[in-house]
């Protein structure tokens, strides 16, 4: 059963959500299907985050190799060993 003003209040007999004021796939499913209109909204934001993080990413990678690309030799070793020195500090931290 989904109730469309209080979404919490919807509720489902799924082993997941039985008895829990979470949304589980089912009444996502349903809400869907009852409401396709927001479905196609959703998939648009998703797609548009997406697009955008990607874009976000390049905008990354670009600065890096830029920064990179800027370095001496000399330079490049020293940040190469400060950031193989990091990545190793960090990993034993996990231990």
């Amino acid at each position: 059963m989904i109730d469309t003003e209080h979404p919490k209040k919807s509720t489902c007999n799924c082993p997941h959500a039985e008895g829990k004021k979470i949304i589980c796939k089912h009444k996502i499913a349903l809400f869907f299907t009852a409401f396709p209109k927001e479905a196609d909204g959703y998939i648009a934001e998703i797609e548009e985050y997406e697009r955008e993080e990607e874009e976000r990413e390049q905008e990354r990678y670009d600065r890096i190799v830029k920064y990179v690309m800027s370095l001496s030799k000399e330079e490049l070793r020293t940040e190469l060993i400060n950031a193989l020195i990091e990545a190793e500090e960090r990993d034993l931290y996990y231990y």
